[in-house]
């Protein structure tokens, strides 16, 4: 397989890159090639009709020039990389939709020259968190119903933040999912889509990897990503089951402190930075004080809490009541205010 840098989520079989979480991509240089092909592989998503909702979304970028955009719809896509007269440049191909929809495989081929990774950012970043973090129905309005090839995890508040910081991100996101309890439209907890048990695997999808089992069967090896930063945002869906109920509100807090000591665990030198309110404020002081149990268990003083501000109608919905871009944005300068205070302090100016 040629030599290029792979962010996000994925697991490889057979030379191809099966990318899986939100925002993850296949990215190098090359030179003095004369000729290169890109091939897109789908999973079942991409052939069968009554998947046609969860299909994988895909960005090509040449020399940061998009070249190609659109979903998964047959099995394989071939684009061709524009040489040059030089014949060099680089080339990004990026998952816009998320995890639990659909896998998206990358191959190349042709590229008989030079090639080589895209070097790492001297930042990197984690983004662990529901529909938010997916930007989920971000390039739709509040009439349309969801599909993924309307959603792109380049326009949430964690690609401002992450263009911002010039980091590397990693999107560990899932619509619907929670702490305790998935989306549930009944008040019936939910616990077949929750966060805590899937952090540890490669990523959680009902679509297999051609050949292959699910990602689901697979563990993730963090050491192919080591972020300074995590940021969490979880907490609106299991709101959906906890309700205004004390008892249900402590058991997510509780459990929110045993999330954050597996986060530490396998993030042993992060900053983790936990943030919850842009679609709801019901469980944000839930979530505060679960950081402060943990603090005040584990001595870990790494570790904050920090509430959006609330999404405002007149800066739009997309559907199911999501964040606008404009709402991301705003968010992303709240939470890359609160990183470069905290870096500050940690350089002492």
């Amino acid at each position: 397989m040629l030599p290029v840098k792979i962010l996000g989520r994925h697991i490889i079989f057979d030379e191809i890159i099966w990318l899986s979480s939100s925002g993850s991509e296949v990215s190098f240089v090359f030179e003095l090639c004369g000729s290169g092909e890109i091939v897109l592989h789908g999973d079942e998503t991409a052939t069968a009709p009554e998947r046609v909702t969860n299909r994988a979304r895909y960005a090509v970028y040449f020399d940061d020039v998009l070249i190609a955009l659109g979903v998964m719809d047959t099995a394989e896509k071939h684009i061709p990389v524009p040489m040059g007269i030089d014949s060099h440049g680089t080339v990004r191909i990026v998952k816009l939709s998320e995890a639990s929809q659909s896998n998206l495989g990358v191959s190349l081929h042709g590229f008989d020259g030079v090639v080589a990774p895209l070097p790492d950012k001297k930042r990197k970043i984690e983004f662990i968190g529901d529909s938010i973090t997916c930007g989920y129905a971000i390039d739709g309005n509040v009439s349309l119903v969801y599909t993924t090839a309307i959603e792109d995890a380049g326009k949430t508040y964690a690609a401002y933040v992450a263009g911002a910081l010039d980091a590397d991100a990693c999107y560990t996101a899932f619509s619907g999912f929670g702490i305790v309890s998935g989306y549930t439209g009944d008040g019936v907890r939910n616990t077949q889509i929750l966060v805590p048990d899937w952090y540890e695997k490669v990523g959680y999808c009902d679509a297999p990897v051609p050949g292959h089992d699910r990602v689901n069967a697979y563990d993730w090896d963090f050491s192919r990503f080591v972020p300074d930063t995590v940021v969490i945002n979880l907490g609106t869906n299991d709101f959906s089951y906890t309700g205004a109920d004390e008892e249900k509100q402590n058991f997510y807090r509780d459990e929110y402190v045993k999330f954050l000591k597996t986060v530490r665990r396998r993030n042993p030198d992060a900053r983790i930075v936990c943030m919850l309110g842009m679609m709801g404020e019901i469980l944000n002081e839930k979530a505060g004080e679960a950081v402060e149990m943990y603090r005040a268990e584990t001595g870990d003083t790494r570790v904050s809490f920090h509430p959006f501000t609330l999404q405002r109608p007149e800066d739009g919905l997309v559907p199911d009541g999501h964040p606008t871009p404009l709402t991301n944005r705003k968010a992303g300068e709240k939470l890359l205010a609160i990183l470069n205070r905290a870096e500050q302090q940690k350089n002492g100016s």
